[in-house]
C-alpha cells in the first residue's frame, strides 16, 4: 500500500503542475476546450482577462486528501470563469464615471470636434464607460463566460498521460517483477 500511496501523491502533484499549465494557456490563447472567449465590448490596449495578470497569477492547485483542487483567492474569478450578472452599485457608477473622465482626457479632437483617427478607440471606450455610468443602481450587467478552469479534452488527456506514466506503468512493472520472482 505504501507504494500506491507514494505513486498517487507524486502523480497528484505532477497533475497539479501540468493541468495548471493548461489553465494558464487559456489566458494566452483566449480559449478553453477549443472555444474562443467572447470578444471584449470595447477595444483598449491589452487583454481584458490579462490586463494586470492578477487573475492568471491567482490560480493555484492544492492536494486535499486524495483530491486535487484548483482555486483562486479572487472573488471575481468564479464570475469570469462561469459568467453571470452583477448588480450595479453606487461605487461602480463612480468608478465608471472616473474611467469615462480619464479616457475623455486622452481623446484628441479634430477642428470639427470628431476624435482623431488615433484616438477613436479611446473615444469608443469612453462612451462605453459613460453608458455603464448611466446605468441605474440596482440594474444588472452581464459578464460573459470566459472559462479558464474546468474539465476539457486537453485536461483529460494530460491526466490520462500522467496516470499512465506515473501509476499504471510502474504498477505493471512491479507486478511483473513479483510474478517473475515467484
Amino acid at each position: 500500500m505504501a507504494l500506491i500511496d507514494k505513486l498517487l501523491d507524486e502523480t497528484l502533484r505532477k497533475v497539479g503542475v501540468e493541468v495548471l499549465a493548461v489553465f494558464d494557456r487559456s489566458f494566452s490563447t483566449k480559449t478553453f476546450n477549443g472555444r474562443a472567449w467572447p470578444k471584449r465590448q470595447i477595444d483598449l490596449r491589452g487583454t481584458l482577462m490579462n490586463n494586470s495578470g492578477t487573475l492568471r497569477r491567482s490560480l493555484k492547485w492544492k492536494v486535499s486528501g486524495r483530491r486535487l483542487e484548483f482555486v483562486s483567492n479572487l472573488p471575481y474569478a468564479r464570475l469570469h470563469n462561469e459568467g453571470g450578472k452583477i448588480r450595479v452599485t453606487r461605487k461602480m457608477q463612480k468608478y465608471f464615471w472616473a474611467k469615462y473622465k480619464e479616457l475623455t482626457g486622452k481623446v484628441k479632437k479634430k477642428r470639427n470636434g470628431d476624435p482623431t483617427k488615433a484616438t477613436q478607440g479611446v473615444a469608443r471606450a469612453a462612451n462605453y464607460y459613460k453608458a455603464l455610468a448611466l446605468k441605474k443602481v440596482g440594474t444588472y450587467i452581464t459578464i460573459p463566460k470566459r472559462q479558464f478552469i474546468g474539465r476539457s479534452a486537453e485536461v483529460e488527456k494530460v491526466v490520462q498521460d500522467l496516470l499512465d506514466a506515473y501509476i499504471i506503468t510502474p504498477l505493471k512493472a512491479a507486478m511483473e517483477r513479483r510474478l517473475k520472482g515467484k
